[in-house]
């Protein structure tokens, strides 16, 4: 994910299949943290890799205005 959320959103979770992995900054608007999202059966494991800062995501899923 190239753009970050405040939380992942779970359209974008919902995608992912058993094994599947998903890699996104989420936090505050001016730094975040870069997650690894991995599935593992009904389960959703988290793990920070290290602080970042991306452009803030807009729409539905991003940040108010």
């Amino acid at each position: 994910v190239t753009a970050a959320a405040a939380e992942i959103p779970q359209a974008l979770t919902n995608q992912l299949v058993d094994g599947g992995v998903a890699i996104a900054p989420v936090g505050g608007e001016y730094v975040q943290d870069l997650v690894i999202f991995e599935k593992k059966g009904k389960e959703l494991l988290q793990r920070k890799i290290c602080s970042c800062r991306f452009v803030r995501l807009t729409g539905k899923y991003g940040y108010g205005e």
